[in-house]
């Protein structure tokens, strides 16, 4: 789990992202704005970055590379990849997660999980939550959402649960693991998150974004 924060002018924010190979971090594209700098946690549990832990490793990024068709209004091919600027020291507190290698869709009813530090209702979280969240049929997820976006096959749904287990802000670009297998990333949700009827939208890690990430990691030095 990597704690990515952004610094863009006078703002700053975080997402989350997925460490998935030896200097390679993916997020979701609408966690990078242009002329923004980011530096990356990996192995923290606590938001603070002045709190010394023992696993933390810290990074900058070397080369951020967002999917060609990203689009920020319908929020289509949401995924975005990060170079550290140096490997990290794997064991105890840091290790990569594997890319799914079958690509099938996710039954609704599934129980799933996500993790981040994304806000919870007060504010943002001050260490590493996770929460399990249960698969929802993509007609029920473009209903809840409206016409606020248009759900793809590209894309899959949580819905909130009844004690308002949901992602929020700050969660983008986290996470979503089912029966051990990364699935997805989260991307957006209903507003406001944690009210039950929502759901939560996740970029599918299907086929062809597997092999866009592969491609971009074979071809760099």
């Amino acid at each position: 789990m990597a704690y990515i924060k952004i610094y863009s002018g006078k703002y700053e924010y975080i997402c989350g992202g997925t460490l998935i190979d030896s200097k390679w971090v993916l997020t979701a594209a609408h966690c990078k704005l242009p002329e923004s700098k980011v530096k990356i946690l990996l192995g923290a549990h606590s938001s603070d970055e002045n709190v010394k832990e023992q696993g933390r490793q810290r990074f900058h990024v070397s080369g951020i590379f967002g999917h060609p068709h990203y689009n920020n209004i319908s929020m289509r091919n949401d995924i975005l990849l990060m170079e550290l600027n140096t490997m990290p020291k794997f064991g105890k507190f840091v290790h990569s997660l594997s890319l799914p290698e079958t690509f099938e869709d996710i039954k609704p009813g599934t129980v799933c999980e996500t993790a981040g530090w994304g806000w919870t209702g007060i504010m943002y979280a001050d260490h590493l939550m996770e929460v399990n969240v249960t698969i929802l049929d993509r007609k029920m997820c473009q209903r809840r959402l409206k016409n606020e976006v248009y759900i793809t096959e590209n894309m899959m749904c949580t819905e909130v649960g009844r004690a308002g287990q949901d992602t929020c802000g700050g969660d983008s670009g986290g996470p979503l693991i089912c029966n051990g297998v990364f699935r997805g990333i989260v991307s957006l949700g209903t507003h406001p998150c944690g009210m039950p009827g929502g759901a939560a939208v996740y970029t599918r890690l299907t086929k062809e974004y597997i092999n866009w990430i592969k491609d971009i990691i074979k071809h760099q030095p």
